[in-house]
């Protein structure tokens, strides 16, 4: 694993030495701001969707008109205790819908992944500045992030979020 953020030549196992390259160098340094930007996009739709998931294990366990302390200590003492992988089991297990632990796993791993592991940019001719790609790896896969594959991943996380809605899971 290297560091984020380093340019390396695609198909080269030695990372590209200090470029100087100003074009490159502006190149690399937008598309650092941009996978920052996806990152914290990610990361803050994973943790609503958490929310989400949790709220459906609190309605299902404890009712829908339990009071506030009881929820608070069931999130203390039991949720806060349960990894995301587990609580997208459990919640599989309260709906019907067969598709959610599929794509909640999905968002898991870009979420682990965008938490945990380093973004790296690759020039695949090693002198084109356009040829600059971000790449990041998903369960030991180098994924291309682009403006489609991030797209793909809002539009997954924008239907769990309107699906995982705890009082529509229930009903």
């Amino acid at each position: 694993m290297g560091r984020d953020g380093e340019i390396r030549i695609a198909g080269a196992t030695e990372l590209l030495p200090g470029v100087a390259q100003p074009d490159l160098e502006r190149r690399q340094a937008a598309l650092t701001k941009w996978i920052r930007e996806v990152r914290g996009g990610v990361l803050s739709g994973a943790f609503f969707l958490e929310q989400n998931i949790d709220l459906t294990i609190l309605q299902h366990t404890l009712g829908a008109t339990a009071d506030e302390e009881r929820k608070t200590f069931f999130r203390e003492h039991f949720l806060s205790r349960v990894s995301f992988d587990r609580r997208i089991q459990i919640v599989s297990a309260i709906v019907s819908d067969s598709s959610l632990a599929a794509r909640l796993n999905k968002v898991r791993r870009i979420r682990n992944a965008m938490a945990h592991q380093p973004c790296w940019f690759e020039l695949s001719d090693g002198a084109n500045q356009s040829s600059l790609t971000t790449h990041i790896l998903i369960d030991k896969v180098a994924v291309n992030v682009d403006d489609k594959v991030v797209e793909g991943w809002n539009e997954l996380m924008a239907g769990l979020l309107r699906d995982t809605r705890p009082q529509d899971l229930t009903e």
